[in-house]
């Protein structure tokens, strides 16, 4: 019975310590678990710090791109006007004559002046009332 009683402790004991251990592995599992999701959770908003930053820069191309877009569509329209004057122009010159026009040619108002006649002593009656 002693032996017995001996097994039974000694078997007792060595449940006790396996016991221990298995807690000990339970809780450094837990503890690594415990330490890897906190990395992971740092790993994650970096990631989405990342994934917003990306958005900001392609919400910000958009707009670029649509003003460029627009841009392009007004520069279109203004080089088919002046190709539009261009045209008109050698229309124009295709016609051979020449048309004067003051308001067109401003320097040229100077040379048609000629200088009003002097006032004769009987003109200056006439502004007399």
């Amino acid at each position: 019975m002693i032996d017995d009683t001996k097994k039974k402790m000694k078997r007792m004991q060595s449940n006790r310590e396996s016991a221990r251990r298995s807690r000990m592995r339970k809780q450094k599992r837990f503890e690594d678990l415990t330490s890897e999701v906190r990395e992971l959770q740092i790993v994650n908003s970096r990631i989405v710090e990342s994934v917003n930053g990306r958005e900001e820069a392609m919400v910000e191309i958009e707009s670029m791109n649509n003003f460029l877009r627009v841009e392009a569509i007004e520069m279109t329209c203004r080089l088919r006007a002046l190709d539009l004057v261009l045209q008109i122009q050698d229309d124009a010159n295709a016609v051979a004559f020449d048309v004067r026009d003051p308001l067109l040619e401003p320097w040229q108002l100077n040379q048609q002046k000629q200088p009003p006649p002097p006032l004769m002593a009987a003109d200056y009656g006439t502004f007399l009332v």
